[in-house]
């Protein structure tokens, strides 16, 4: 363990300055402590915000609560047949994430063996008289938790990844009291109330790799599915690869340079 964190960009650091980084922190005998300082944190809301914005700028229509019920393709054209009636468009980017094969499968084209997993999630009380924004994330080595700070509270996970079928996701409260559990093993606090908990669907391709680029079967048909729980850290490279291929344009240079393999990530590779 110790290899592999000082292999992935980790250092190690004292007992007095793991204290110092995370003041709730059991100082254990052999216990040895590391951290990454490069990691940074996004703001998940403002930056879909940010996206929104620009696409309704740029003439995109946005229409929600609106169930894909089937489609076909007629003469290059797809005919979608949906809540609020039917919708044409020469190309269908499923982007449909945990429902991702459910789509394609309405618009009778074969699924590509995607599954969700689960994520369960939980904000606790800060403990008295500290203010944890400034502190890091943290988590024991065997990973049975994280633990960072949120909106002047700790927010706990379970970090885990249950196989489910694709659902309006909740969090698993037997995992969310193990990870609490685990948590306050490590430190001097104890957890007296959850705030609010909820789930999430982190949805992978059978190789583990994200899935972009059209179906080689159904003409018009692009996928981007399959990010696995990175969908928000990669979305502005991944939303600038799925522009150029749907366009038919050279990738960017930058994109190109960090050595993107297009075919890599063609749903062609499941066919």
């Amino acid at each position: 363990l110790v290899e592999a964190a000082l292999r992935d960009g980790f250092g190690e650091i004292d007992r007095s300055l793991a204290k110092a980084s995370f003041p709730l922190l059991k100082l254990r005998a052999g216990d040895r402590y590391f951290t990454e300082q490069a990691t940074q944190d996004l703001d998940v809301d403002l930056l879909h915000g940010g996206f929104l914005r620009q696409a309704k700028q740029r003439g995109a229509e946005l229409v929600v609560r609106c169930e894909v019920a089937g489609g076909r393709q007629d003469d290059g054209t797809w005919l979608l047949r949906t809540s609020k009636g039917e919708i044409a468009a020469p190309i269908v980017v499923n982007a449909a994430g945990a429902w991702a094969d459910v789509v394609a499968a309405r618009l009778g084209v074969p699924p590509i063996g995607l599954t969700p997993k689960r994520r369960s999630m939980a904000v606790v009380p800060a403990p008295a008289g500290h203010e944890v924004m400034g502190w890091p994330q943290f988590y024991p080595a065997d990973e049975a938790f994280y633990c960072k700070p949120a909106g002047g509270r700790l927010m706990i996970s379970p970090a885990d990844a249950d196989p489910v079928e694709p659902h309006d996701a909740f969090a698993d409260d037997l995992r969310v009291a193990e990870a609490i559990a685990a948590f306050e093993e490590l430190v001097d606090y104890q957890v007296t109330r959850v705030e609010r908990s909820w789930g999430g669907l982190r949805t992978f391709a059978p190789d583990g790799e994200f899935v972009v680029g059209f179906d080689p079967v159904a003409g018009g048909l692009f996928w981007l599915a399959g990010q696995g729980g990175y969908g928000i850290q990669t979305s502005p490279a991944t939303g600038r690869l799925a522009a150029a291929l749907v366009d038919g344009t050279p990738i960017a240079a930058d994109l190109a340079a960090e050595g993107v393999r297009t075919e890599a990530l063609s749903p062609a590779r499941f066919r």
